[in-house]
C-alpha cells in the first residue's frame, strides 16, 4: 500500500509540472497516458480520488493558439482583459478590422467581447510612432487611385500630377521639366508654354505653381519679349526689370545709360542692371557675384585672407591662422577673429590664441 501511494503521489507531481507550465497537444497526450496509469493504481488500491485541475493558460483572441505559461509576459494584454500571443496578431487584427484603410486603424476592437483597442497599443505593436507613420503613408499610397504619366511612363498617384486645361495629366515633374527647357532654349512664343500632348496653351496660373519665383520671371520675360518688334543691327530692344512696371523702348548701340519714364530709374539698356559706365556689362556682373559669394561666406563664418583676399574656414584649433592659398603659401599669417594680418602671439594678449578676444578688439597694441 505505502509503494502504491509513493507511486500515486509522483505520477501527480508530474501531471502539476506539465499543468503549471501551461498545456499544448503534446501535453494534453502526457495527461491522458497518466490518468490511465492512475486508474490502474486507484482500482488496485481500492482508493477514491477527487482531482481539481487548473490549467494555467489562455488563447490569443485572434489565431486562437494556445499561450503558454511561461508566455504571458511576451503576449500582449488588452484593456478589455484579453491577451494577443504577439504583435503580428494585433496588426493583423487592424490591417483586417480597417479594410486597409488608414482613416480606420484605430477604429479597432477585441474580437471576443468588442471593446475598443487602446491607440499605444495599436501604436506600439506596428513598432512606435514614427514606423507607424510610414506604414500609415505607406497604405495611404497603395490605396490612392494611380495614373501613368504620358512623358516618363511613370505610374503614381493622382494627388502628384497636373491636370492641364485641355484635360491632359502629367506628372509634375515631367510638366516642370518641360517647362525649363523651353525657358532656358528661349523657346517661349507668343501663346507661351503649350502641352505637350495637344499643342493648347498652358494656363499662366498653372506656370506660376510649377515655376520658382525666378523662373516664372525668366518666362515672363521670355513672354514678353516675343511680342519684341524687330529691331535692326544698330538697336536694342529695352524692357525695364521691374516686374510691375511694362515700360519699354528701342534705344541705340553705345548708349551707356537708359531712364524708366515710369520708374524714373536709370539702367544699362543692354543688361538691364544698374547704371556702370566705368565697366562692360560682364565686369559688373562679376564684380556682383563676387560680392554674392562673399557675402555668403562671412554669413557662414569664414574669413578673407588680408594679403591675397582668399576665403579660408576654420575647422578646429586656435585663432592664428597660417594662410595656405596658392598665393600666401604659407607666408602669411592672420587673426581669425579680426582678419588683421600679424606676425606672432602677442596679437592675443588678454586670452591667449584660444581666447575670443584679441588685441584689435580690446583695443590693445600688438
Amino acid at each position: 500500500m505505502e509503494n502504491i501511494s509513493i507511486t500515486l503521489e509522483v505520477q501527480l507531481n508530474r501531471l502539476s509540472c506539465i499543468i503549471a507550465r501551461g498545456c499544448d497537444e503534446k501535453d494534453f497526450d502526457k495527461i491522458r497516458q497518466l490518468l490511465k496509469s492512475y486508474h490502474k493504481y486507484i482500482k488496485y488500491a481500492d482508493l477514491k480520488v477527487t482531482a481539481q485541475v487548473k490549467i494555467f493558460s489562455s488563447f490569443c483572441i485572434i489565431c486562437e493558439n494556445i499561450i503558454r505559461l511561461k508566455d504571458t509576459k511576451k503576449c500582449i494584454q488588452l484593456t478589455c482583459g484579453h491577451a494577443a500571443c504577439s504583435a503580428n496578431c494585433i496588426q493583423q487584427l487592424v490591417i483586417n478590422s480597417s479594410g486597409n484603410d488608414i482613416d480606420y486603424f484605430f477604429y479597432t476592437f477585441c474580437p471576443k467581447c468588442g471593446t475598443a483597442l487602446d491607440q499605444n497599443i495599436i501604436v506600439e505593436a506596428f513598432g512606435g510612432v514614427e514606423k507607424f507613420i510610414e506604414i500609415q503613408k505607406r497604405f495611404d499610397y497603395e490605396r490612392a487611385p494611380k495614373y501613368e504619366c504620358p512623358l516618363c511612363f511613370t505610374k503614381d498617384r493622382i494627388d502628384n500630377s497636373i491636370t492641364l486645361m485641355c484635360n491632359h495629366r502629367f506628372c509634375k515633374r515631367c510638366i516642370k521639366t518641360h517647362a525649363e527647357i523651353l525657358i532656358k532654349e528661349k523657346q517661349v512664343g507668343k501663346e507661351g508654354i503649350k502641352c505637350p500632348s495637344c499643342g493648347d496653351e498652358i494656363h499662366i496660373e498653372i506656370m506660376k505653381y510649377i515655376l520658382t519665383h525666378e523662373e516664372f520671371s525668366r518666362y515672363d520675360e521670355e513672354l514678353f519679349d516675343s511680342f519684341a518688334p524687330n529691331v535692326g543691327e544698330n538697336d536694342i530692344y529695352f524692357r525695364c526689370r521691374n516686374e510691375s512696371c511694362e515700360f519699354a523702348a528701342i534705344v541705340p548701340v553705345g548708349i551707356k545709360e537708359i531712364e524708366c519714364k515710369t520708374c524714373m530709374k536709370k539702367y544699362c539698356p543692354v543688361c538691364r542692371d544698374d547704371v556702370h559706365a566705368e565697366i562692360t556689362c560682364q565686369e559688373n556682373y562679376d564684380k556682383k557675384l563676387d560680392k554674392s559669394l562673399l557675402d555668403l561666406a562671412l554669413g557662414q563664418g569664414w574669413k578673407q585672407c588680408p594679403y591675397c583676399k582668399n576665403m579660408c574656414e576654420r575647422i578646429s584649433g586656435c585663432n592664428f591662422m597660417k594662410c595656405l592659398s596658392s598665393t600666401c603659401k604659407g607666408a602669411n599669417n592672420f587673426c581669425y577673429l579680426c582678419g588683421v594680418g600679424i606676425k606672432g602671439y602677442t596679437h592675443f594678449k588678454i586670452e591667449g590664441p584660444y581666447g575670443k578676444v584679441c588685441n584689435t578688439m580690446d583695443g590693445n597694441k600688438d
